[in-house]
């Protein structure tokens, strides 16, 4: 039976876990140590980019409350794109934005 097994976990401790960088668009990293839900192409994080359709918004509000960094309503109520290149740090909110979507007006390249 191996030593550690049956024995106290007691005075263990897990090592530290290092903050996960924020990157800008074009920094070179390793696959393996790609942090988060980052998409890559060979080690380079992609730049998201944003658009709205207008003319096909449903006045829901879903992707303002998903992401009110990148997304507001004009005075009709319909969907602007206030950061058509969010940060890494919103992507995850602005591709659940537009699931989110009704009518599918948002997208993201």
């Amino acid at each position: 039976m191996p030593h550690h097994l049956g024995t106290s976990l007691e005075g263990r401790r897990s090592p530290p876990v290092a903050a996960t960088p924020v990157l800008e668009p074009g920094t070179k990293i390793r696959s393996h140590s790609t942090p988060g839900n980052v998409p890559t192409t060979s080690g380079t994080v992609m730049a998201m980019q944003v658009s709205a359709t207008k003319e096909t918004c449903a006045v829901s509000s879903m992707c303002v409350y998903r992401a009110p960094t990148v997304f507001d309503q004009d005075e009709d109520g319909t969907v602007e794109v206030i950061d058509p290149n969010p940060p890494a740090e919103l992507h995850e909110a602005v591709r659940s934005a537009a699931r989110g979507c009704p009518t599918r007006s948002i997208h993201v390249e």
